[in-house]
């Protein structure tokens, strides 16, 4: 099976990320991005779980959580796809955070994640990631307090 364009797979997900910070409703077509179980890794812990109702309500509130930070756009900056396995492959999605909306102002937030993918058919679906320490990164920043609330 050939490479998918994972160019064109992240730019639907920021997409829908985008239309997520607006409060439009497509929680079920980022579920749609994801397998049916998933793991990530994010500063010090390891979390994962199936791809359910309950996985999507967390998506709900992860994206309240950033709109409560300012963040008011997602940008994709590139990938990198690097093939690990047949047909498995490591991304590693750079994207750009823009801020609005806060007393002070802060400027874009670069970053990038790293997605594990398996290409089916369907198209690819992320099954792993793993990012930053979020947190201690907004707490660097002054956008939460010491016990991660946005400030």
């Amino acid at each position: 099976m050939q490479m998918p364009d994972y160019d064109r797979f992240f730019r639907a997900y920021v997409d829908f990320y985008n239309a997520a910070l607006e409060n439009k409703p497509v929680i079920e077509d980022l579920r749609q991005c994801y397998g049916e179980y998933l793991v990530g890794a994010s500063g010090t812990e390891i979390v994962g779980g199936e791809n359910n109702e309950e996985f999507g309500a967390t998506l709900d509130k992860g994206y309240g959580f950033y709109r409560e930070l300012g963040v008011s756009g997602m940008q994709l900056r590139g990938t990198e796809p690097t093939e690990i396995a047949p047909g498995h492959d490591l991304v590693r999605v750079s994207f750009r955070a823009i801020m609005a909306g806060r007393k002070e102002p802060t400027g874009p937030i670069d970053f990038d994640i790293a997605y594990l993918l398996q290409r089916r058919d369907s198209g690819p679906k992320i099954f792993a990631f793993a990012s930053v320490d979020e947190l201690a990164l907004f707490r660097e920043m002054g956008l939460v307090d010491a016990e991660g609330k946005p400030t």
